[in-house]
């Protein structure tokens, strides 16, 4: 999709298609008609994330790729919309066992095109090509003024005419969504070093979990770096463990500030709920003792206190927990000052 006209194209395939259909089809239906983008803003699906993606972005297309930043759409918003226009324009059209949305979408793909834009105020066909499509009616209807001709004097001083109307339109529609949401916006309170609860939607499920019945935040995690200059919604590094299996990068409106107990000394502390036949995560190793296979660990666990540490042998958590294991033990190789204890 052109960030400037607007102009979409449709491209049907498979919720698994892998990464060379995904090259084959941009090349086919993208590329060959209007040529490599300057930059392709995607998210962090995993296919985006290949070395194959991006050695066919940076070596193939000579094009930048600029990715958003972990579960926030909100950043690609222009993508988000254009979905859920073409949603609208399918739900009527499909059948009802949804099997043939791929026939309907050449079709929705030219009503999207010769539909004015409310940012632009022309259609994404005509920023796009210069001119409007030719319609079924123009046979029956006689036109006033016929359309110019392509590549013409008066065909280029138009298009330039309209482009900078366009540009107009578009700065106009920026301004006032940049005031519509600094009505309530306000800058983050969130720094480097601060601890901070991360959305749960953000964070991997477990299996036969329901997410509706989870706590809204889970965490707290310290924040490692800041990601952006935007005062008001820059993203964060957070701490969290590797076993979640997360990308740590969270958006500033996904975080909220964690307030230690210290500050309101009257309120208890607060600790995630157990969710019964799963248990709590295992956050990190905090000691050791024994050698050889009596080799045990101290275990903290998430949303407990350090009085709920508890001790387990190696060979168990191994199965259940192998990459906090070997990622404490991959840290414990750097310090030969530290050995295990004999005893607890």
């Amino acid at each position: 999709m052109g960030r400037f006209s607007k102009y979409a194209e449709f491209i049907p395939l498979p919720e698994v298609a892998r990464v060379p259909a995904l090259r084959a089809a941009f090349s086919e239906r993208w590329v060959t008609h209007h040529g490599p983008p300057t930059s392709d803003v995607s998210d962090r699906d995993p296919r985006f994330c290949s070395d194959e993606w991006q050695s066919y972005c940076k070596d193939y297309l000579h094009s930048r790729l600029d990715m958003t930043s972990g579960h926030h759409p909100e950043a690609n918003g222009l993508a988000e919309v254009m979905n859920q226009v073409l949603f609208q324009l399918l739900r009527p059209m499909i059948s009802p066992d949804q099997q043939d949305s791929d026939l309907h979408l050449a079709r929705e793909q030219l009503m999207y095109n010769m539909s004015v834009h409310s940012s632009t105020g022309f259609s994404p066909y005509r920023l796009h090509w210069g001119r409007e499509p030719r319609q079924p009616l123009d046979d029956i209807i006689d036109k006033a003024t016929p359309d110019l001709t392509p590549g013409t004097a008066e065909f280029a001083r138009r298009y330039g005419l309209d482009v900078e109307r366009a540009r107009a339109s578009l700065f106009k529609a920026q301004k006032a969504m940049i005031e519509q949401a600094n009505r309530h916006r306000r800058p983050s309170p969130i720094r480097t070093g601060d601890y901070v609860w991360v959305a749960s939607s953000e964070l991997s499920r477990e299996e036969d979990i329901s997410p509706k019945l989870l706590p809204r935040y889970l965490g707290p995690w310290q924040v490692l770096d800041t990601v952006g200059t935007d005062p008001f919604g820059p993203s964060y590094v957070s701490g969290v463990p590797l076993h979640l299996r997360t990308y740590p990068v969270f958006h500033a409106s996904k975080l909220l500030p964690f307030t230690p107990v210290d500050a309101l000394p009257d309120r208890p502390p607060r600790w995630g709920p157990l969710i019964p036949g799963k248990g709590y995560d295992v956050v990190a190793i905090e000691d050791e003792w024994g050698t050889g296979p009596d080799r045990q660990y101290l275990v903290r666990f998430a949303f407990q206190p350090p009085s709920e540490n508890r001790w387990f042998y190696r060979r168990d958590l191994i199965k259940t927990t192998k990459s906090v294991v070997l990622r404490y033990e991959a840290a414990q190789k750097g310090d030969l000052r530290r050995s295990p204890r004999l005893h607890p």
